[in-house]
């Protein structure tokens, strides 16, 4: 039976295992800016952020969603890249591009609940592996999507210059209702003076986040989704 998932074999290995270079490398960045570290304090924390988004991963195979599926994989990599990173005490996995992807071709349908057991077990880095296999075979354009994520990511980052009132935007972002315990902080983003808003409860999955989980502001300031684009 064919995968309904199963890539066109647009990209090759080489190009997109550079893609998920870059891809790491924004991650790093975008946790500079959120003022986290590679200490293993850390660690706790993002791992209640990979749980999250590898549920997706989840739901989107068990709805045949995959659109949802390829926002998982693209979410589960932003997020267990920087947990390997925490286990490594170091940035080497923005260092090297990974090379032997799938070499099997094994279906997104078989890789999904592979890397969810190795989650189960606390194996981080086969769970990022796994996830990194997803990407060649996905009917998507991973590339596109991961620069999408990256770009939508670091917009969570409004500048100083564009707030007025940063206790408000607490608010809003409480009011809507998923948050609770929202505060701020001040970063810089590329140069930039800009703001940090961190939540320390998830009230959706009831996960406490001691270190502060970053929050999206609301669209008005200047926060977007990715574009998810997979092959018809």
């Amino acid at each position: 039976k064919r995968s309904d998932f199963m890539n066109m074999n647009r990209e090759t290995k080489k190009d997109l295992g550079l893609a998920i270079q870059l891809f790491y490398k924004d991650v790093f960045e975008f946790n500079k800016i959120a003022g986290r570290t590679l200490h293993e304090s850390e660690y706790e924390n993002q791992l209640s952020t990979v749980k999250e988004e590898a549920k997706e991963l989840a739901t989107g195979l068990a709805e045949n969603d995959l659109v949802e599926v390829v926002d998982a994989i693209a979410d589960s990599l932003f997020t267990a890249s920087f947990a390997v990173g925490i286990l490594d005490g170091s940035d080497a996995i923005t260092k090297n591009a990974p090379k032997y992807l799938n070499t099997s071709e094994t279906p997104v349908e078989e890789l999904i609940p592979e890397a969810l057991e190795y989650l189960e077990q606390g194996n981080m880095i086969d769970f990022l592996t796994t996830v990194e296999d997803m990407c060649i075979v996905v009917n998507a354009d991973v590339p596109y999507c991961l620069d999408q994520v990256s770009k939508s990511n670091l917009s969570k980052f409004p500048l100083v210059k564009d707030i007025s009132d940063p206790d408000e935007v607490c608010s809003q972002i409480e009011d809507l209702g998923r948050y609770d315990n929202v505060s701020y902080s001040e970063s810089s983003k590329f140069g930039e003076p800009c703001y940090v808003f961190k939540a320390t409860l998830d009230k959706s999955n009831s996960t406490n986040y001691p270190n502060g989980k970053v929050v999206k502001p609301l669209e008005e300031h200047g926060y977007f989704e990715p574009s998810i684009a997979v092959y018809e």
